[in-house]
């Protein structure tokens, strides 16, 4: 006899606006064959249960028609809530700033997102401390100009302090599976406090060898053949590095590895298709204000090559300000890809390997201050106003939207610009600190969308 088990609907949208949700419980009653009234009464809970039977196939029938609606469900054996013994008491930690309690190993404020005090295990040295304060401030007041909040409670040491701890293949696995229907967590689960990213450094680690290794092997037995794997890693290895981490800044973890090649892919495919086509359309800009043109119209052609390739993708699952900084990152680092490459293959034909080498290692140290985070902003800055909605002409009249995209297309503008700030690459190194320093506040609004969201079905925020 087949155990009892149950349907539960997970990432409940429970913000979403009173006549979208109407619209939404009425088409999943239809799916589920229940009434919307039945589902409404179980919209707040944070595990709402669609249905309960002990035939498994039924089950799963019914889970393959709510996944095909767009919704993600948990298929689990029904049993008994596990009550779990009490933990050890443990000293609460309260913020100083705003006196919100916090759990007892939370880093920062579930509340205002403040930087708690230093837990006794790890004290930061005096210099560690400096640099913070430095960036902390030069974070705030970029957030400020950008209409963004101040970024608080970030810490470049602790943002980067779990890239060099040994990690076990399954650990590795487990890291990378995230985000699809069945590996994707409850949005209660998910911690708001800021990510721990490590697996890109070691993504770069193993491309730069793969590209040192190429490049050394063409030095040494002057073999053609190793040439094209030169020109595509070399393009590669900086760009996806940038998008691993922002997968891992991705705290709601609902989106896959698959899901971001596609859009690296095809997305970056296609921003460039369209970028070439404005540049057609809008040969006077570019004849005006020369090669400055390209802020505005690849910034253009990116951000649609975004919303083209995620058109068909569940805006209610996909519904998070992270998503969009994911989902720009991926495509602009695909459009920054192909246009190294390409660079890459004219340098080769005019001077020869050398030349080709010297603009596959520039365009790769600078990559993580150009394309990739600006998409990133653009994105993220339409997916902030958009959130859970369908895309429609207004969104990119709001001011929260066109402050960001403006300020991106500005960067880029100056990026090109045939005039430079300081001594050699200052102009672009200044340029990336202000993209970033955007990003960054752009992630912490993110994690306070996060926060609200298990707020609103009564789950405390670590």
């Amino acid at each position: 006899m087949n155990a009892p088990c149950e349907l539960v609907l997970v990432n409940t949208p429970a913000d979403l606006p009173e006549a979208l949700r109407d619209a939404a419980l009425a088409h999943l009653a239809t799916v589920t064959r229940r009434t919307a009234d039945d589902l409404a009464a179980l919209w707040s809970h944070p595990r709402p249960v669609l249905a309960r039977t002990a035939d498994r196939a039924e089950a799963l029938r019914l889970q393959q028609d709510i996944r095909r609606a767009g919704w993600h469900s948990e298929l689990r054996e029904a049993a008994p809530p596990v009550v779990r013994p009490a933990a050890v008491a443990a000293p609460e930690r309260v913020c100083p700033a705003c006196t919100h309690t916090n759990a007892p190993l939370a880093r920062f404020c579930g509340d205002c997102g403040a930087a708690l005090p230093a837990l006794p295990v790890r004290a930061p040295s005096q210099h560690d401390s400096d640099h913070d304060d430095a960036l902390g401030a030069t974070a705030r007041s970029v957030a400020g100009l950008a209409g963004l909040p101040a970024v608080r409670g970030f810490s470049i040491g602790a943002l980067f302090d779990e890239v060099f701890k040994r990690r076990t293949p399954a650990e590795i696995e487990d890291h990378l599976m995230a985000g699809t229907l069945r590996t994707t967590p409850l949005v209660t689960d998910v911690s708001c406090d800021w990510p721990r990213p490590w697996m890109f450094a070691r993504l770069f680690l193993l491309s730069a060898f793969l590209f040192v290794m190429f490049w050394a092997g063409y030095r040494y037995f002057a073999n053609d053949n190793l040439v094209p794997g030169t020109m595509v890693i070399g393009s590669f290895v900086v760009p996806m590095t940038v998008v691993l981490l922002f997968y891992e800044l991705n705290a709601p973890r609902n989106v896959s590895l698959l899901l971001v090649a596609k859009l690296v892919l095809l997305g970056g495919a296609w921003s460039l298709v369209i970028s070439l086509v404005l540049f057609k359309l809008g040969k006077d800009v570019s004849s005006l204000i020369g090669a400055s043109a390209a802020g505005l119209i690849e910034e253009t052609g990116k951000l649609a090559a975004v919303v083209f390739a995620t058109r068909s993708l569940s805006s209610v699952r996909y519904r998070y300000t992270l998503n969009g900084l994911l989902f720009g990152a991926a495509v602009g680092a695909g459009f920054a890809a192909f246009e190294s490459a390409g660079y890459a293959f004219v340098q080769l034909v005019k001077g020869g390997f050398g030349a080709m080498d010297n603009i596959i290692l520039l365009r790769g140290g600078l990559s993580p201050f150009g394309h990739v985070v600006w998409t990133a902003i653009t994105a993220g800055a339409l997916w902030r106003v958009k959130g859970a909605l369908s895309y429609h002409g207004t969104l990119l009249a709001e001011r929260r939207f066109l402050g960001l995209f403006v300020t991106a297309v500005v960067c880029h503008a100056i990026w090109n610009a045939p005039f430079s700030i300081g001594p050699g690459l200052t102009k672009y190194v200044l340029l990336g600190v202000v993209a970033w320093m955007i990003a960054l506040s752009l992630v912490q609004d993110g994690l306070g969308q996060v926060r609200r969201e298990q707020q609103s079905v009564g789950t405390p925020t670590a």
